[in-house]
């Protein structure tokens, strides 16, 4: 029976991530776009924003100064903020906003947009977190298919391929879980939504749907979760894209430092008051992991899954451009997760008996 429902599972995510590449957009570097963006970069308490990536990706931008604004949001203490003063310095295009006290019970990313939100006046404007970065070629290829569709767009990054174990991990992640299960029928959406908000991407919206997001719910949503609730309540579709080398989420590339940012991610996924996102993750992790963890056990079943990860894999490195590499060692980025997940749950183990 657990084979079976493996084998169906996987099924599903292969029919599910190819349909929404062949529906998604691609980002490219033949877009133009002549209008105004503002690229918001969320980094909270947590985040791990690499000073040296995006320092790169602004000197590609220096081209974008009269249509682009860039706005660094920085949670609480950190430890570069001075690096991120000085770079700003002279470039009026850049925004540092750096807030030492916030309420409580809020969210940080919704309540850091909503503090600067009255002074986004830019056609388009752009969200993401400060792992994720777009290049140039992004920044002007949303700006062009926002003009062309008239809708929302979330586009998906590619994991950066810094290092072989790096890329090998990371590959597998909840956004990978999302892109697998996301559908558009009312019970598939339903069922992805909860996935949403763990998810890795940029948000691409124009002025008038910015303004109609409500950052002042910051103690109860973040800001996907608040994108995919108006996204139901008004009942807009929003676009896929897929940026392949033009959007890129970069990770931990040491073996420990990767396994410290799975446990966090467990860790962020359960502390979450909506504990779905946790168990469908895990659900996914699990069928990835199948034919490691059941091969004495359900050695046919776990042969059978076996071959259609092969497929699904496969597919996974056609829409996201990953190296054949990451891909064979599958296994071995499953088994980091599955660790990941082991420590977490005993770390819990080892809270409640404090």
């Amino acid at each position: 029976m657990l084979g079976l429902l493996a084998l169906g599972f996987t099924s599903l995510m292969i029919y599910t991530l190819v349909k929404n590449a062949l529906f998604g957009i691609q980002l490219n570097k033949t877009s133009s776009y002549h209008g105004t963006i503002e690229l918001i970069v969320c980094n909270g308490p947590q985040d791990n924003i690499s000073f040296e990536h995006w320092s790169n990706a602004l000197s590609s931008y220096s081209s974008l100064s009269d249509q682009l604004i860039v706005h660094f949001l920085f949670d609480g203490l950190h430890s570069e903020l001075g690096k991120w003063q000085q770079l700003s310095q002279g470039k009026n295009w850049i925004k540092i906003h750096h807030f030492t006290q916030r309420p409580s019970e809020s969210n940080p990313c919704p309540w850091m947009i909503d503090q600067i939100s009255s002074s986004i006046q830019s056609s388009i404007v752009l969200i993401t977190d400060s792992q994720t970065i777009p290049s140039y070629e992004a920044i002007i290829s949303l700006g062009s298919f926002m003009l062309e569709k008239q809708t929302p767009i979330y586009a998906i990054p590619q994991t950066a391929q810094v290092s072989t174990l790096s890329e090998t991990i990371f590959s597998l992640n909840p956004t990978l879980s999302f892109i697998s299960l996301f559908g558009a029928k009312k019970w598939r959406r339903h069922f992805a939504k909860n996935l949403f908000s763990i998810t890795d991407g940029l948000l691409c919206v124009d002025q008038k749907f910015f303004k109609e997001l409500n950052f002042k719910a910051s103690n109860e949503f973040s800001w996907k979760e608040l994108f995919f609730k108006n996204f139901e309540d008004t009942g807009l579709r929003f676009q896929l894209a897929f940026g392949e080398k033009f959007l890129k989420r970069y990770h931990s590339q040491s073996s420990a430092a990767g396994l410290l940012e799975i446990s966090q991610n467990w860790e962020s996924m359960w502390s979450k008051k909506n504990k779905l996102p946790f168990w469908i993750f895990a659900a996914s992790v699990f069928v990835w992991s199948f034919p490691l963890i059941c091969l004495f056990t359900h050695p046919f079943w776990a042969m059978a899954s076996f071959f259609l990860l092969v497929l699904y894999r496969f597919f996974t490195k056609i829409v996201f451009q990953e190296s054949w590499t990451s891909v064979i060692l599958h296994p071995v980025g499953s088994a980091y997760w599955i660790i990941g997940l082991f420590k977490f749950i005993l770390k819990k183990f080892r809270q409640g008996q404090a």
